[in-house]
């Protein structure tokens, strides 16, 4: 007592099926910084045919134009039986870490960091805002001999 119905599309015998167009779920990950490896995560390749068929491709297609030595809008090619399709990613310099303490920018924080800060606590030059928040070791708004200090202990390993 219960019908069902569906479609059937009728394809003549010799009728060559061929590939007319792939389309691409661009990878979560679109945004790198220089030096990253590509992350296909969520990526997806689907083919559609000229008999109105798709189908979702898990090998056999080639990634290429991903290169993260330089900043920029990168385009990625991606083809699969001699047909393509692109999608973009972008890539940026990387921000260099602050490191607290290291006041004169060398990425070690030493007695020199120390006598730098001491010396500016000393002196009323005007310093550059981010290079007084390196210095503000207590994190009390002024650079004394105070954080001098602290650098001088950091540098010897006791904080």
């Amino acid at each position: 007592d219960k019908t069902e119905s569906f479609t059937v599309k009728i394809i003549s015998r010799g009728a060559e099926v061929t590939l007319e167009r792939i389309e691409i779920t661009s990878p979560e990950k679109t945004v790198y910084y220089v030096g990253e490896e590509l992350d296909l995560t969520g990526f997806a390749v689907t083919a559609y045919y000229s008999d109105g068929t798709k189908a979702l491709i898990t090998e056999g297609f080639e990634v290429s134009g991903f290169d993260s030595e330089t900043p920029g809008e990168k385009t990625i090619t991606v083809s699969y039986k001699n047909v393509s399709a692109q999608f973009s990613v972008t890539v940026l310099e990387r921000e260099p870490a602050v490191l607290m303490g290291d006041a004169d920018g060398d990425g070690e924080i030493t007695a020199n960091d120390a006598v730098d800060v001491l010396r500016y606590s000393l002196s009323f030059e005007p310093i550059d805002e981010e290079l007084e928040k390196i210095m503000d070791i207590d994190g009390d708004g002024e650079i004394t001999a105070n954080d001098a200090f602290l650098i001088l202990r950091m540098s010897i390993s006791l904080i």
